[in-house]
């Protein structure tokens, strides 16, 4: 992955804010899962919604940048 495509991918800078905040979510949702025995199966899955949106995202943005290369 090059540089100015990575920017291209990361840009603005809300993006990379979603990474990181996604990435906390993640987290926490998943100590607060397994602390709770793993009997509550939601907040695995609630663990990983923003993260799955920022995929969408860059995916659809991934997209737009090849095809403007082609």
């Amino acid at each position: 992955m090059s540089t100015t495509r990575a920017k291209y991918l990361f840009s603005p800078w809300w993006r990379m804010a979603w990474l990181a905040v996604g990435i906390l979510w993640a987290v926490g949702f998943n100590v607060a899962y397994i602390s709770t025995g793993a009997t509550n199966e939601w907040l695995g899955v609630i663990s990983v919604v923003p993260l799955m949106a920022l995929l969408i995202d860059v995916i659809v943005r991934d997209r737009q940048w090849r095809s403007r290369q082609q």
